[in-house]
């Protein structure tokens, strides 16, 4: 009885080019996700350093009966989760020990690539900063009650509205920019803010979530948007882009 004899050359030769086709197939797809994901959310952020970027979060002093301790907002956390997911896509890891209270001591590490969550009212960095931008005469935010967001460019003022004693409605503002606390200038800073809580997720879900789906903003280095948005059970939807300023080389040196 004659046994079938095994090709064992055609074996390998088969073997060989799938294993070829299974690299080649590897390799396509972590280009495809560099190119469609890593690398436009770099350009989003378009960060210096982004191993020494500190997210600067809104604070409030909580008094425990025995002493007063720093803490954050759920809305500071929801925006957090959009921020460091998108920032984890671009840099693969963000170092959560970068994350402070505005309250803390900020000290040289202000001189890096920053990220500012929330308004002056509770964020000092944020008031510093404005005290610093203001020359610009595009944009301000004060730090009372109402957190009123000022946009010079149309001399309006918008303020969140509340129904019920819930708000219905929000405002918010993006800056990014070269990081004017730094004379590097190459770093950058970004300011996500609202009126009220709801402004400053929708800043950042808006930021994170749509703005790098357009490619014209990916060849923008410095601008500031003007959003709004609706409040349905706390949370920001329907968020729009209500205006913005493109802050050129001639403009910043205003």
């Amino acid at each position: 009885m004659n046994l079938p004899q095994i090709d064992f050359s055609a074996i390998l030769s088969n073997l060989t080019a799938n294993l070829i086709w299974l690299v080649l197939g590897g390799i396509v797809t972590i280009m495809a996700r560099y190119f469609h994901v890593v690398f436009p959310t770099k350009q989003l952020w378009g960060l210096f350093e982004p191993d020494k970027a500190i997210i600067c979060t809104a604070t409030t002093k909580v008094d425990t009966g025995k002493y007063s301790r720093p803490s954050t907002g759920i809305g500071q956390l929801k925006a957090i989760t959009h921020i460091v997911t998108s920032l984890n896509k671009a840099y693969k890891k963000f170092d959560y020990k970068n994350i402070l209270f505005s309250e803390e001591t900020i000290k040289q590490d202000i001189e890096n690539d920053v990220i500012l969550l929330g308004g002056p009212k509770n964020n000092k960095i944020t008031e510093l900063f404005f005290k610093n931008f203001d020359y610009y005469n595009l944009v301000l935010q004060d730090g009372e009650e109402d957190s009123a967001i000022y946009w010079q460019k149309t001399n309006k003022i918008y303020r969140g509205s509340t129904e019920d004693g819930k708000v219905r409605k929000d405002y918010g503002i993006i800056i990014k920019m070269n990081n004017l606390f730094s004379t590097d200038k190459n770093t950058k800073i970004l300011l996500f803010s609202g009126c009220h809580t709801y402004g400053t997720i929708a800043a950042a879900r808006y930021f994170c979530d749509y703005l790098h789906k357009d490619l014209k903003w990916k060849k923008k280095k410095n601008y500031i948007l003007l959003l709004s948005c609706d409040v349905i059970d706390d949370y920001p939807v329907k968020i729009k882009l209500e205006d913005k300023i493109f802050l050129t080389e001639k403009l910043m040196k205003k």
